[in-house]
């Protein structure tokens, strides 16, 4: 006898490309019943037809608050990812925000004690812990497989300098939006704190950025508590196509994980060998994307789900990015600075 599922009346807020990825994902899920936000009317208009959409919104505050919305997938701008899942969380939604959680500590600092206050569960969209290569480095560094964890080089590019950030430039996006990645990716697979970075920025192919607090290059360095440290090459320039990849030296070998080819096929002719290069972040982690709206709603529905990132993971990838700029600021290695127990406690007790 096959049981019916309990309906989940789910709101996607934003309809950039992660939000309509995420809707178009959680479309397809049974028992689910999408409504859509967003303040584009046209657009919002179109995609609710096409995903018959339940409800549709043009105001934020009015789905968060909404009696019906049980839970809701922020994908809006980070900027406003604060206060968003503060409302969300103080109305008893389950929150599912996409990185970053905010481009400064002081701005999130708060989130934790406010989500814990109030219950409800909350989980952040690092979708590389759900992409099947990286998840499965994660399970062999949980088994010890390969010994202790010594290096974790890191590569992730776009093609180019993507239009959505030369439209609010000024607070160099590649530390602040496309490190956090890597910041989450080093805590997760090294098992350790970030205690120091260093970060070394320019604007190598679009130098017009570099006036605007913005930079298309960036090397950086994290030092971990455990004594591993992370090394990330971050760029805006790829030009060949999207490359995310990783390698993790351990004292019992390495783990390769990822590439940049978009198939299995290679061309061999002529004394060449070519293949197909992914073109873009939604072709590369299709998978996860897919993957992590799956998780999301089965956490819904009561199950037990691992990998997820969650509020904490969220602001300390942001203090650490914060630190990073801080770093490439002064041309100094910079240490990352965490309240004391005691101060944290304090903070507590004030929050509302």
């Amino acid at each position: 006898m096959t049981s019916v599922l309990r309906r989940l009346r789910i709101c996607v807020l934003g309809l950039g490309e992660m939000g309509i990825i995420h809707a178009r994902n959680l479309v397809k899920f049974p028992g689910v019943e999408l409504s859509l936000a967003c303040k584009r009317k046209e657009l919002l208009q179109n995609l609710g037809q096409e995903l018959r959409a339940a409800r549709t919104f043009q105001n934020y505050e009015e789905a968060i608050t909404d009696k019906e919305i049980e839970a809701v997938v922020l994908a809006t701008k980070p900027r406003d990812h604060a206060k968003q899942v503060a409302l969300a969380a103080k109305h008893g939604k389950a929150i599912f925000c996409e990185k970053p959680l905010g481009y400064s500590t002081e701005a999130v600092a708060d989130l934790e004690e406010i989500v814990q206050s109030s219950g409800v569960k909350c989980v952040i969209g690092f979708q590389r812990r759900f992409d099947p290569c990286y998840r499965g480095a994660w399970e062999q560094t949980r088994r010890s497989a390969m010994g202790k964890s010594l290096v974790l080089k890191c590569t992730s590019g776009d093609p180019d300098f993507p239009d959505k950030y030369q439209r609010d430039l000024g607070f160099n996006s590649t530390l602040l939006d496309l490190a956090v990645h890597d910041i989450d990716l080093a805590r997760w697979l090294l098992r350790s704190e970030v205690a120091r970075v260093f970060a070394s920025c320019d604007a190598l192919v679009y130098p017009h950025l570099k006036d605007m607090g913005e930079s298309d290059t960036a090397l950086c360095i994290l030092e971990m508590e455990s004594g591993a440290r992370c090394f990330m090459h971050l760029s805006r320039s790829l030009r060949y196509g999207y490359n995310v990849t990783s390698e993790l030296v351990s004292a019992d070998g390495t783990i390769q994980i990822g590439e940049v080819k978009d198939t299995p096929m290679v061309t061999l002719k002529a004394g060449r060998a070519s293949t197909d290069i992914c073109p873009s972040f939604s072709q590369r982690f299709r998978i996860a994307f897919r993957d992590e709206m799956q998780a999301f709603v089965d956490m819904l529905r009561g199950e037990s789900v691992s990998h997820f990132a969650n509020i904490h993971d969220a602001i300390e990838a942001t203090r650490v990015a914060e630190t990073l700029v801080q770093s490439w600021r002064t041309g100094m290695p910079a240490r990352v600075i965490r309240p004391s127990k005691k101060e944290a406690q304090d903070v507590s007790k004030e929050a509302p």
